[in-house]
Parts: structure tokens; sequence; C-alpha cells
């Protein structure tokens, strides 16, 4: 089913920059020059007041997309925010894709919206049914979703299956990796590893729910959650490594081995440069749940109070 949309154009942290496709800087988004508050690390806030924001992806730095607690979804494009509304009520708790017309988003209820390049439709939703919390796009018949009950779901190109489903199993709250290589992770520690065509539980590891998973390479994967726990995979085994944070640490991204992100409750914004984590001033004290980038000087994170906030080392 085709959504009913309403587009409108909101000015949030918007830039005076009108370069175009040439520009040198197109993440205007993250600019002093456009009003924004910024602080000496190189962060800063675009926008605070609103509903919860609950994901961020983005094909380019200026193609970005947020999800969040309401039928809104956010789109930056460079110059100016714009706002899609889709044809139901449901939380969005998740956004991913691979190109400008392939996106998908998924939430509560089993919710499930796709971006073909020009309007949002829905493709599933059943309010008797579980929460979809993280979404994983690798190619366009090759879709991934976790959720409540341990639920992971794949698209084959021909129509979405539920692989499996546990009642009362602890909730899968994020899936990261690469075609025939992926991880998800959730509450109570549960780890899962798809390899060689099937899910294996890792057990042992932590008893901490886990809130973000990132694989960079399939031997440099990272996972974080509960009281600032922080996990790293080198291929072999996992092992813990000291965030110097108490705090609920729920979203990651990287760009290298030693260029890895990660965001959390109360304003955290956490740089790994491959020896320790530092700790970035953000200017909120809001929880980021999830971050994105595309360089290791261009980040995007947003959160609670329709938090959004952003890095860019050379201002």
């Amino acid at each position: 089913m085709k959504t009913a949309f309403l587009f409108c154009v909101i000015l949030l942290g918007c830039s005076s920059n009108s370069g175009g496709e040439g520009s040198s800087d197109r993440f205007s988004l993250c600019s002093k020059s456009a009003g924004n508050a910024c602080s000496g690390d190189g962060v800063c806030l675009i926008k605070e007041g609103g509903d919860d924001l609950t994901g961020v992806f983005g094909v380019s730095s200026d193609d970005i997309w947020i999800v969040g607690r309401s039928n809104r979804i956010l789109h930056w494009d460079g110059f100016t925010f714009s706002t899609f509304e889709i044809e139901t009520d449901i939380v969005l708790n998740g956004i991913h894709g691979i190109r400008k017309d392939v996106l998908y988003a998924v939430g509560n209820h089993q919710t499930i919206v796709k971006w073909d390049g020009k309007e949002w439709s829905i493709q599933m939703s059943n309010r008797s049914s579980s929460d979809l919390m993280a979404v994983l796009v690798l190619s366009e018949d090759d879709v991934w979703a976790v959720g409540d009950d341990s639920m992971i779901m794949h698209y084959d190109g021909h129509g979405w299956k539920t692989i499996q489903t546990v009642p009362y199993a602890p909730k899968l709250r994020a899936l990261s990796g690469s075609k025939g290589d992926i991880w998800a992770v959730g509450d109570d520690g549960t780890m899962l590893h798809y390899e060689n065509g099937r899910w294996t539980a890792i057990t042992g590891v932590t008893d901490r729910h886990l809130y973000a998973v990132y694989a960079f390479q399939k031997d440099d994967v990272w996972a974080c959650g509960y009281g600032g726990t922080v996990l790293h995979y080198d291929g072999s085994s996992w092992n813990k490594v000291h965030s110097g944070k108490t705090v609920v640490l729920s979203g990651i991204w990287a760009s290298a081995p030693d260029q890895v992100f990660m965001v959390g409750d109360f304003g955290t914004l956490l740089r790994y440069d491959g020896q320790t984590f530092i700790a970035l001033q953000t200017g909120t004290q809001r929880w980021l749940k999830q971050v994105f980038g595309f360089s290791s000087d261009r980040i995007v994170a947003v959160g609670n109070n329709s938090t959004i906030v952003c890095y860019k080392e050379a201002q």
C-alpha cells in the first residue's frame, strides 16, 4: 500500500551555502555559519525539542534520513530538513539502506516501510505483533530485521519471512554485518552470529543489555550497551574494552579501526583512537540513541527530545 504523505520544509540549523553538487563541503549541516552552537571539540548542537529520535542513516552527507517516535521521517538534502509524513502512527526504531532509492525503516508492531526514491510505503504492519528494533539492508533481495522475542525476519526479494521468534526470549536491539556474515545483539547479553547460512548463539560474553553492534570488518566488530559496556571481536573472540563511562551506550559507527564513535545517555559521544575512548562535548544531556557517519570527521547523532548533533573535526 502506498502512503499518502505531507511534505513541508522546516528550518533546523540550515546553511546558507548554495553550492551545487560540485561544492567542496556538502556537510553544511554541521557548520557554525549555520547558527549552530558548536563546542571546541567540533560538535554542533543542531536541534533540541520535540519527539524522540531513534535512528539515522545517510546515503551521503546531503542525503540523511532520521526516524523516531512519530509518523514523521526527517530528510536532510544538504540545505534544509524536510518532513515526510507516513500513513501510520507507529513508532519507528531503525533505518538503513544501500542507495538513494532503496531504504527501509522498521518499528513497533512489526511495521516495515520502504523508500523507493519517490515516497515511503508501508510493506507490513500488524498491531498484534512484536516490535522490530533494527534493519540491515545488504542488497535489494537481502534485508534483515530484528526485534522482540528474539525475532529475526528476512526479505529475499519476494516477501518477508520470519526466521525465528521465541516467546519471552530477550529482545534483539541491533544488527550489523555483510552478506553471509551478520551479528545481532540484545538484552541480557544476547549475541547471535549468522554464518554459513545459519544463526548461532554466542554465550558467556556478558549478561548486560547490548544496544548496538557495528561490524566494520569480519575481524573488527564492536558492541556496546548498559553501564558503559563495550566489547570488541577480533575474529576469534570477544573481549571487554574500557570505555570510561557507566551510562547506557546505544549507538556505534566506525570508519577505521582507530576511528570508532559511540553515543549514549546524558549526551555522551565517544571517539576511539585505537588506544582509548575520548569524550567529546555535545552541549546536551539528552540520550543520544544512534549515530551514523560518512568519514571520521562527518558524524551525525540523534536522540531524545528531537536532539540532533553533528561532529565535524575542522570547524
